[in-house]
């Protein structure tokens, strides 16, 4: 993971430490054990399944590499971005699907009244300075 204000040194010493590692992956080392012992993100103890995920979710280079990839396969590069140095197993793909109406519309309910509020509330409480704040 990099630090604000890492040195080009540090930097250069992880993605020397994750060449290594990917070259473990591709030559059929456990990825799983791999990412426990070696990952510094949040997925480590469950051997870096991060689960699904659909487009427009994460970091562009990670989403591209996880795209591209290949099921069952160790993506052949390490994957730079923002947040330090990636190795990424694509495990599965589901193609891209929609919901029905009646699959959603409890959730989409839930969440036009909490825009509804949100925005009644911001609106009185704008009122509210506008009268007493003169």
């Amino acid at each position: 993971m990099f630090k604000q204000n890492m040195k080009d040194e540090e930097k250069k010493d992880l993605l020397t430490k994750a060449e290594g590692l990917l070259k473990e992956a591709m030559e059929g080392k456990d990825f799983s054990e791999l990412a426990k012992g070696n990952s510094e993100d949040g997925s480590a103890a469950n051997g870096g399944n991060l689960g699904w995920f659909a487009k427009g979710v994460m970091v562009k280079p990670f989403e591209d590499a996880c795209f591209e990839g290949e099921i069952g396969k160790v993506y052949p590069k390490v994957v730079e971005t923002q947040f330090g140095y990636h190795i990424i197993k694509v495990e599965e793909k589901k193609p891209a699907s929609y919901k029905s109406l009646e699959e959603v519309k409890d959730k989409l309910s839930e969440e036009l009244l909490s825009t509804k509020r949100s925005e009644t509330f911001y609106k009185w409480m704008d009122d509210l300075k506008k009268e007493y704040l003169k």
